[in-house]
């Protein structure tokens, strides 16, 4: 896995060498969407967090969201966010799964929709992030780490769920 979003540079006397880290990953095993976006199409505009870009791509009209694993012990992880998404893709429940993000091949990580403008919750809209809850509970799922840094309160309608890795299986409900 090459460091992303760009490769780190040494400079020497002579010449600039770009630096590699190979790392074999096993990837993302559950491809459910369709789409696949190879790392290398897309601009990145900034860092949201340490894995998190806002970013551009042909494919798309406007800027996404990228999440994508840096180490091998993090595929865990995104293997189980992938996941989340495909139960909830389409319930208008969090933001909308745009892709699997693959770099040589194996999936490292996704794309969802940038909810723009967009805020965090506050105690004032405890009723609208009820219903989201709501919707995520009549699917079977439950978030596991309710706070109001896990709400987005677009234009002051219902929110959208920020999905990680906290939602439980419909099995897991009770």
């Amino acid at each position: 896995m090459a460091i992303f979003p760009a490769t780190r540079q040494r400079q020497t006397r002579h010449f600039a060498t770009a630096l590699k880290i190979d790392l074999d990953l096993a990837g993302i095993t559950d491809r459910w969407h369709p789409v696949q976006v190879d790392h290398l199409e897309l601009s990145v505009e900034h860092e949201l967090r340490s894995n998190i870009f806002e970013a551009t791509c042909g494919r798309f009209d406007s800027a996404v969201i990228v999440k994508f694993a840096r180490f091998p012990w993090e595929m865990p992880y995104f293997e189980a966010e992938t996941t989340a998404y495909k139960w909830i893709q389409g319930h208008d429940v969090g933001p909308d799964f745009l892709g699997h993000l693959t770099e040589e091949g194996p999936v490292i990580g996704l794309l969802v929709a940038h909810i723009t403008p967009s805020r965090h919750a506050t105690p004032e809209g405890l009723d609208i992030c009820s219903l989201s809850l709501s919707k995520l509970h009549q699917l079977g799922i439950k978030h596991r780490d309710i706070n109001k840094h896990n709400f987005l309160v677009h234009n002051g309608k219902q929110p959208s769920l920020i999905v990680k890795t906290h939602l439980g299986s419909p099995a897991q409900m009770y």
